[in-house]
């Protein structure tokens, strides 16, 4: 997204991370420890990635859903069925 005249900054802002413990914001407790998918991050990696909107905090991968309506969902954890038929169901309405 740099290479076509984005800031670090603005790319960053089109990514929502979620982890076991749900959305990151900046308003997470252990933003500079957090781990996602039992790898410790870097300070730099939460914080870059961490959303302002701080009272979404925790929100669930269906909330984001909904609430963000992206075009491409990137699951980058070993864990099984978090695609569910519900947030597919949500992306098919995204469209």
């Amino acid at each position: 997204m740099e290479k076509h005249g984005l800031t670090p900054e603005q790319a960053a802002g089109n990514f929502h991370i979620i982890d076991h413990k749900g959305l990151i914001t900046q308003a997470r407790e252990d933003l500079e420890q957090n781990t996602v998918a039992k790898t410790v991050l870097t300070e730099s990696f939460a914080v870059k990635f961490a959303r302002p909107e701080t009272e979404h905090e925790g929100a669930s991968l269906a909330d984001v859903v909904k609430m963000v309506k992206p075009n491409v969902l990137i699951g980058l954890s070993t864990v099984r069925d978090l695609f569910t038929a519900e947030i597919m169901a949500f992306m098919a309405d995204n469209q």
